[in-house]
C-alpha cells in the first residue's frame, strides 16, 4: 500500500482509484486488499522463477548451494540456491550468477530427508540432476560426510557433482577450534567481554555514562557473540582501544552510593577481571589475529572474489599465524599490553 500511495503521487489514475476505493470495508471490490496484494506477489514470484529457470535451461549446467537455518518464528528452513554461468548477450562474456529459488520448511537434518528435498526441488523446477556439476554446503557431517553425507549421496546419483565446502564456514571452524584450544580465551576472556557488554547494554543510564567517557574516535563496547567468529574482532578492538574509559566508567559505578548494591558489585567484579595484565594481553593478541580473520571472512563473502584470490588469502592468513608464534611477535604483544 505504501508503494501504491507513492505511485499515486505521480499517477492521476492511481490517485483517483485510491481516493474512490480506499478502505471500503469487507465485501466491496477495491483491488487494494491484502488478498490482492499477496496474489500480485505470487504472480511476480512465478514470473521471476520462470526467468531464472529459463536461463538455467539455456545454459544447461548448474551447481546447487543448500543450507538450513531457523527463521524468526524458530521454524527450520532449508534454503535452496542455484549457481550457473550466464552468457551476457551484449558483451558475449560469461558471468557467474547465483539465484535463490525457495525456502523448504521443516525438512529436518536427516540426510535422507534432505536428499529427497533436493531432488524434489529440482524436479519441481524441471531441472535435471544429471546437468548438475557442483554442490556446496557447510562441513557438518550430515552434509559433507564421505560415507553417507548429502554430497556423497548426490555423487552416487551423479558422479560429476564436485563438492566444494563453504570457505566461510571452514574459516569459522578454524577460529572456533583455535579459541576452544585455549582455556583462558574460551572460558574467560570472551565470556567477560560479553558480560561487560550486557552490563552496560541493560541500562540506558550506564550506557550513557560509558559514552560520556569515550573520546570522539572511540567505539562503544561491542557484543562478543555471533555465528561468525570474525564478529569477535569488533568486541576485542573496542575493548583494546577504550580500555581506560571502560575501567573508569566501572570505577564510577562501583563508587556511586546511589547505585544499587548488586550493580556496584557487578561493576567491581568486571573491573577486577579486566584490570589484570592477562586480560589486556588477550585483547591485544586477539585484536591482531581477528583483524586478519575478519578481513579474510569479509572478502570470502564478496561477490567479486575469485579462486586465486581465495588461495592467496588463506596463504596470507596461515603465514600470519605462523608469524605470531615467533618469540619476536610474542614479545611485541607483551610490550603493547604493558603499554596499554
Amino acid at each position: 500500500m505504501m508503494c501504491l500511495e507513492l505511485i499515486a503521487e505521480f499517477d492521476p489514475f492511481m490517485s483517483n482509484h485510491i481516493d474512490a476505493y480506499g478502505n471500503p470495508g469487507r465485501g466491496k471490490t477495491s483491488y487494494l486488499s491484502s488478498t490482492i496484494c499477496e496474489k500480485c506477489i505470487s504472480l511476480i514470484t512465478k514470473k521471476v522463477l520462470s526467468v531464472i529457470i529459463d536461463e538455467v535451461n539455456r545454459n544447461k549446467y548448474f551447481s546447487i548451494v543448500v543450507d538450513s537455518t531457523p527463521d524468526i518464528s524458530h521454524v527450520d528452513q532449508l534454503s535452496f540456491v542455484i549457481r550457473y554461468v550466464k552468457r551476457e548477450i551484449q558483451e558475449d562474456t560469461p558471468a557467474e550468477v547465483e539465484r535463490f529459488l525457495k525456502f523448504i520448511p521443516n525438512i529436518g537434518h536427516k540426510v535422507k530427508d534432505m536428499l529427497n528435498a533436493v531432488i524434489g526441488t529440482l524436479e519441481e523446477f524441471g531441472l535435471n540432476l544429471q546437468d548438475c556439476r557442483g554442490q556446496s554446503y557447510d562441513t557438518a557431517a550430515n552434509m559433507s560426510g564421505c560415507y553417507s553425507g548429502l554430497k556423497t549421496r548426490i555423487q552416487n546419483l551423479n558422479p560429476l557433482t564436485i563438492y566444494v565446502p563453504c570457505g566461510g564456514h571452514s574459516l569459522n571452524l578454524v577460529g572456533l577450534s583455535a579459541v576452544d584450544s585455549i582455556k583462558e580465551a574460551a572460558f574467560f576472556f570472551f565470556d567477560y567481554l560479553e558480560a561487560i557488554y550486557d552490563f552496560f547494554a541493560k541500562s540506558t543510564y550506564r550506557w550513557q555514562l560509558m559514552k560520556q567517557k569515550l573520546k570522539p574516535n572511540q567505539k562503544v563496547v561491542k557484543r562478543a557473540t555471533g555465528t561468525r567468529w570474525s564478529s569477535r574482532y569488533n568486541a576485542c578492538s573496542s575493548f583494546k582501544n577504550s580500555w581506560e574509559e571502560f575501567m573508569a566508567t566501572l570505577n564510577d559505578i562501583e563508587n556511586n552510593n546511589s547505585e544499587k548494591p548488586i550493580n556496584r558489585r557487578k561493576a567491581a567484579g568486571l573491573k577486577n577481571n579486566f584490570s589484570t595484565f592477562e586480560s589486556v594481553f588477550m585483547a591485544v593478541f586477539w585484536t591482531s589475529l581477528l583483524e586478519r580473520f575478519n578481513k579474510t571472512s569479509t572478502i570470502l563473502q564478496s561477490t567479486s572474489v575469485n579462486l586465486e584470490h581465495v588461495v592467496d588469502l588463506y596463504k596470507s592468513l596461515v603465514g600470519y599465524v605462523s608469524e605470531i608464534r615467533t618469540d619476536e611477535m610474542f614479545q611485541k604483544f607483551i610490550d603493547e599490553a604493558k603499554k596499554n
